[in-house]
């Protein structure tokens, strides 16, 4: 492998949740951070895009539960 092609590569994924602040996850370490950047402080992969989690819908389901909604 040359120079430039041991880089590993990865993706963020946002994790927006209804009662807490939003949080990316690194898809090749799995760890959490605040702030989204173009490479991950833990491990080194260089992000290529960002997925979207939309665990407010998980959230909401369990009020709806809550309230029998």
């Amino acid at each position: 492998m040359g120079l430039f092609g041991s880089k590993k590569k990865g993706y963020w994924i946002k994790e927006e949740r209804l009662f807490r602040s939003d949080s990316y996850v690194c898809s090749v370490c799995k760890k959490r951070f605040s702030k989204a950047s173009s490479t991950c402080p833990s491990c080194g992969a260089v992000m290529t895009k960002t997925k979207n989690d939309p665990g407010w819908v998980d959230d909401l389901e369990m009020i709806d539960a809550i309230f029998d909604d």
